[in-house]
């Protein structure tokens, strides 16, 4: 550093953990010999994340490797059962992005999502789930940035893919790769 002035790395490399509630949108009971509804749950985010600043701009291109757990709640109106549903996915984010008044970054890409295993609460059903495999979705976030970074996405599927949960002969359906948001908190060492 000459003169007091030290040249700052465009490459940030960090790790990130946050929560993350899934919007369980187009749930069909038709099936079902009763009427009811999906909720959703909390659930976990967590992985890795490299940043490069492009050179003499406030743009910069990241990239994430981030392991997710949600949960969605099925709950027939009929009877007492409530069958709980919770999966896992890896997900790869692709970002562009730019920076605002040096402290607010705002960016999207798509999410590359290996939706890895689903699994409920009950053995009287099956599980016919279409999540399974890479899927496509789209990110929108902002985040405020120092060493610390506060993160908020939206992610949003864009395939319209169903799982289906059947009980003798009764069967719901609902999205397999909801909509999400997430917040989380990251931290930058280099």
């Amino acid at each position: 550093c000459g003169g007091g002035l030290c040249a700052q790395s465009p490459v940030k490399v960090g790790l990130k953990i946050g929560a993350n509630y899934t919007n369980p949108s187009g749930a069909d009971f038709s099936d079902w010999s009763s009427d009811g509804t999906v909720r959703t749950g909390v659930g976990l985010t967590a992985g890795a994340f490299v940043k490069v600043n492009l050179p003499l701009t406030w743009l910069f291109v990241e990239a994430e490797a981030l392991y997710s757990t949600y949960k969605q709640r099925v709950d027939p109106k009929e009877g007492n059962t409530v069958y709980k549903v919770k999966s896992e996915k890896v997900e790869f984010p692709v970002h562009v992005g730019i920076r605002l008044l040096k402290l607010i970054e705002v960016y999207a890409g798509p999410s590359f999502n290996y939706l890895s295993s689903s699994h409920t609460n009950h053995d009287d059903v099956n599980l016919m789930d279409a999540r399974h495999g890479v899927k496509v979705a789209g990110d929108v976030g902002a985040r405020v940035i120092q060493k610390f970074s506060i993160d908020a996405r939206y992610q949003f599927p864009f395939s319209g893919d169903k799982s289906f949960l059947e009980n003798m002969g009764n069967t719901v359906q609902f999205k397999a790769n909801p909509s999400m948001l997430t917040v989380s908190l990251g931290y930058s060492f280099l």
